[in-house]
């Protein structure tokens, strides 16, 4: 299998299981916020040649403007407290800077949880480097202090 293959055989896979988050969020904002959320029609390019074409608008819009990009993450924590490092990965820096998205739902391993990071905090933001272990890769990164962020149950 080549390395191409590789990434999107992973990409793939996480692309479907993502789904399950988008809709705990979506059902949160839509039960303790009082809002109205549209989760848009999933698509997934046929091989990655065609992957810019199928670029989303954002995981959840919410109230019909304001974009909302779920990031499920196999890390296990239910605060600040918990969860184990001193920054949190938000998104690589090329979707973020085209989203501009109103929050950042970092969601827990058993999606229980989650890190809300406001774009509105973007400017304390910084970029890093960061090593991709499954895909055997890096991408460049946006990250924040996780006291930028705020922790909400589910």
């Amino acid at each position: 299998m080549t390395e191409e293959n590789k990434g999107w055989d992973i990409f793939k896979r996480k692309f479907i299981s993502s789904r399950a988050a988008v809709f705990k969020v979506a059902e949160f904002l839509n039960r303790e916020k009082n809002c109205t959320v549209t989760v848009p029609q999933m698509q997934l390019a046929p091989d990655p040649t065609y992957a810019s074409e199928y670029r989303d608008d954002g995981d959840i819009t919410v109230n019909g403007d304001h974009i909302v990009e779920v990031k499920h993450r196999s890390l296990s924590f239910t605060s600040a407290a918990t969860y184990r490092y001193d920054d949190i990965i938000i998104a690589n820096v090329e979707s973020a800077d085209r989203h501009d998205a109103y929050a950042y739902f970092i969601v827990n391993k058993p999606m229980t949880h989650a890190a809300i990071v406001y774009g509105k905090t973007k400017p304390k933001w910084y970029k890093r480097t960061v090593r991709e272990i499954e895909r055997g890769t890096t991408e460049e990164k946006y990250l924040c202090d996780k006291k930028d962020a705020v922790f909400v149950q589910l």
